[in-house]
């Protein structure tokens, strides 16, 4: 039985960390390593053929799962490959799409088939829906912050005024969160938020925390301690160079949502993001699907890997 590991191994240790789990349980992890396309292995499905190739031949009926950092191997359409100085750009862009459209239907053909996918690529739409992701854990009772999204400067006004200070973020998340008060929304700025939609929250006091779940089941907590004022570790001011993973064991309640707000993501493995107060109020802000572990993995806080690689070659054992 087999384990595909797929995706850039070598920025995203993850996948190292995964294939090393599955290896312990006596399963054979082929890695796939697609860190720069195009590539010299050869690339091939063929309908009804039985296998894949992904440099060698791979018999789907073989794959048990198959784990990737999905984000690695879908990147948005930059043009960072050397092959964009070689030709025009919009053939390099329509070369890095089949690239990636390729894979990402192989990816889908193994779970067709059966494998375990720990994240789907067709789940992905997870992480570019934030609205939605908000809305479905308002509906089940799990404690978010309350959230607009808007290009509305009178909304804009009125959000921020009610809640004294905001955070404002990009629809879907990520670095580049600022905190602002009633004093910051000058005409000036508020034009330039109508440029687009964003994303604005009130702020939730406390630590950032995050909370894992594989199938079902809880798999690890963290806290991030870092040496800054910063109201976030996703502040543009603080250096993930300088922040420590601390290993977090979360009450009933705590734990209980994290398991909850992970089994309402589409994917069989999640990444909840939570700020936690010394007094255990707690808020959750998003999820990811799938959100990196490595550092906490490697620094001893978390054993993420490790649920994973069971997830992935169970049905083997079934």
């Amino acid at each position: 039985m087999v384990v595909v590991i797929l995706g850039d191994t070598e920025t995203f240790k993850e996948h190292q960390l995964v294939g090393e789990a599955v290896e312990e349980r006596g399963e054979e992890a082929v890695v796939v390593d697609v860190d720069r396309w195009p590539g010299d292995a050869p690339l091939e499905h063929t309908v009804a053929s039985g296998e894949l190739v992904l440099g060698e031949p791979i018999p789907v009926d073989d794959v048990t799962g198959v784990f990737s950092m999905i984000q690695t191997v879908f990147p948005e359409f930059v043009p960072t490959y050397d092959w964009f100085d070689e030709k025009p750009e919009r053939h390099a862009y329509t070369q890095l799409r089949e690239w990636q459209q390729t894979v990402q239907s192989m990816l889908a053909v193994f779970e067709a088939h059966g494998a375990r996918i720990a994240a789907s690529p067709v789940d992905r739409y997870w992480n570019f829906h934030r609205p939605l992701m908000l809305e479905l854990y308002d509906e089940d009772g799990i404690p978010v912050p309350e959230t607009t999204f808007t290009n509305d400067p009178e909304r804009v006004e009125e959000f921020v005024e009610a809640h004294s200070k905001a955070v404002v973020q990009p629809v879907n998340g990520g670095r580049g969160l600022e905190l602002i008060r009633p004093s910051d929304l000058e005409p000036e700025r508020l034009e330039k938020m109508a440029g687009a939609p964003i994303k604005l929250q009130e702020f939730a006091p406390g630590d950032d925390t995050r909370g894992y779940v594989v199938d079902g089941e809880f798999a690890g907590m963290v806290r991030y301690d870092y040496d800054s004022d910063a109201i976030s570790f996703q502040s543009p001011s603080v250096d993930y160079g300088d922040i420590e993973s601390v290993a977090l064991s979360p009450g009933p309640d705590l734990r209980e949502t994290v398991v909850r707000a992970g089994e309402l993501s589409p994917s069989a493995y999640a990444a909840v993001d939570v700020r936690l107060t010394d007094d255990g109020e707690f808020t959750v802000l998003e999820s990811n699907t799938p959100g990196r572990f490595a550092a906490h993995d490697l620094a001893g806080s978390t054993d993420v890997a490790d649920a994973i690689a069971e997830y992935l070659v169970e049905s083997a054992a079934e």
